[in-house]
């Protein structure tokens, strides 16, 4: 699809670097495009594109790390600064949180009743 669109818009696009990446997906058949075989890469301990982490079986398990890591580097690098009490909270509030939203994007959180 968006390689019709490069050529209605005479967008010139490198088929070789382009990347396959399948969640949940049930087909074993390749992709494609005009004869080029695209590449998968599905990586067992997960992708990062844009700073968004995924797994192939799309598991919750590398949202969760991942959170937990920006917290705990946080907390390592502020431990021993000289902050005053604003400015931990400047640094959380515009950093810190920034950053666990963008990987709540695509994380579902269950909330028990």
């Amino acid at each position: 699809m968006c390689h019709s669109f490069f050529k209605i818009n005479n967008i010139q696009a490198n088929i070789q670097k382009y990347e396959l990446i399948k969640i949940n997906a049930k087909e074993k058949e390749d992709l494609n495009i005009e004869g080029v075989k695209i590449k998968k890469v599905n990586d067992e301990e997960g992708n990062r594109y844009l700073g968004f982490y995924f797994e192939y079986n799309n598991k919750r398990s590398i949202y969760k790390r991942k959170i937990k890591e920006i917290v705990d580097k946080a907390a390592k690098i502020m431990r021993f600064k000289m902050l005053t009490e604003k400015q931990v909270t400047a640094v959380w509030n515009m950093v810190v949180i920034s950053q666990i939203e963008y990987q709540f994007c695509y994380l579902e959180v269950n909330v028990k009743k």
